[in-house]
């Protein structure tokens, strides 16, 4: 299973969305471009410099040519290259690629070779080395993990000025962390631990991003309450839970719910996101109500009655006016106020101040009333 599909997409933007964001017809190939074919045919240097020729680079060509390039050749491309790289768009592509490269003969050499841009933002190459050593971490875990342990204590991560760096650090950490969660729990704990406190909620929020096995999500969430004040452990399950909304698997959120051990609080809120992407998804649908409905059956068997509240909110998320009618239909339907409370709650249409009268409780309409989105000038 991919644990990193929450990065940057270096390769994808360099060898694939060239392509995608240009027609085929106008890229340069190889063979309609001699000069680049030639450069090709003879990797070198001048391979890597965008300077050379003009157009949009064929990169599935140029992929292919440095397939099989030696370390030495892929060293001298990209001293060749990293000159101009920060300037064009191609050439940061291209380093990207071959810095890839590199890392598949001698990911410790294509790490160390950019320290500078672990304290740069917007860098496409330091999401590149961060994927590196997540693949790293999972063929060679001891020497990736000793790596970094070099890395930490030369001061490679502690520019105490640059908040962009230490982030870093910890986003290699998480691959550590996830890596010995996979095969040594009492390992993982023992690095979490190591980490400075006010630290440890980004290494499990850079964990939780990625797509994990479910088999390991009772080891993470105990450590998760283990080494995290409550507030933040709590933060950090949420965040987890809510990225189970884009998928249409009520079991797999099951499954999270039952090993994560959530609070009821917690587990509402995951199902609000839920419910809204359900909302969301089929919004202009036919189905939309008996989307809904069983989206909120399920909920139900979670949050119990929480769920009228969680689908007033939901609905007013998506901000879609026609969705009052829906909240309204769900009052009468059970009975209960709920639904519609938090919607006109949420709600930041005034027009729906003329639905206030629907609450039944006058206590709670006057609540509404005093909101500003529904104060009358």
């Amino acid at each position: 299973m991919n644990s990193r599909p929450w990065l940057y997409p270096v390769l994808a933007a360099a060898a694939i969305g060239v392509w995608n964001r240009f027609s085929q017809d106008e890229i340069y190939a190889a063979e309609e471009n001699p000069a680049f074919s030639q450069k090709v045919s003879q990797p070198g240097p001048e391979v890597a410099d965008p300077q050379k020729y003009s157009g949009q680079i064929d990169f599935a060509k140029l992929q292919q040519a440095i397939a099989g390039m030696p370390k030495e050749k892929l060293l001298e491309n990209i001293e060749a290259t990293k000159s101009v790289a920060p300037e064009d768009e191609n050439g940061s592509a291209i380093l990207a690629l071959l810095v890839r490269q590199l890392a598949k003969q001698d990911p410790a050499l294509a790490l160390g070779k950019f320290p500078e841009e672990w304290n740069n933002e917007t860098s496409r190459l330091n999401w590149a080395m961060m994927e590196i050593y997540g693949e790293w971490v999972d063929k060679d875990q001891a020497a990736a993990i000793a790596w970094l342990d070099r890395q930490v204590e030369a001061g490679m991560f502690s520019n105490t000025a640059s908040a962009v760096i230490s982030d870093w650090r910890y986003a290699l950490e998480s691959f550590v962390f996830y890596s010995l969660i996979k095969n040594d729990p009492a390992g993982a704990a023992k690095r979490i631990a190591a980490i400075p406190e006010d630290k440890r909620e980004s290494v499990f929020l850079w964990t939780m991003r990625g797509t994990r096995g479910p088999e390991y999500d009772e080891v993470l969430a105990d450590l998760t309450r283990r080494y995290l004040k409550e507030a933040e452990a709590s933060h950090v399950l949420v965040e987890y839970g809510q990225r189970m909304a884009v998928t249409d698997d009520y079991g797999q959120v099951d499954a999270f719910f039952s090993a994560a051990h959530l609070t009821l609080a917690e587990k509402a809120q995951i199902a609000r996101s839920i419910l809204s992407r359900r909302i969301e998804k089929v919004a202009d649908d036919e189905k939309f109500m008996p989307a809904l409905d069983q989206a909120r059956a399920w909920a139900a068997t979670h949050v119990g009655g929480e769920v009228d509240r969680i689908t007033g909110e939901a609905l007013a998320m998506n901000r879609v006016d026609r969705f009052a009618n829906v909240a309204l239909h769900y009052q009468e339907s059970t009975g209960s106020d709920a639904d519609l409370m938090a919607y006109l709650t949420q709600s930041r249409t005034p027009e729906n101040r003329k639905l206030i009268d629907q609450i039944k409780d006058t206590e709670q309409r006057q609540i509404l009333m005093e909101l500003p989105q529904y104060q009358t000038r």
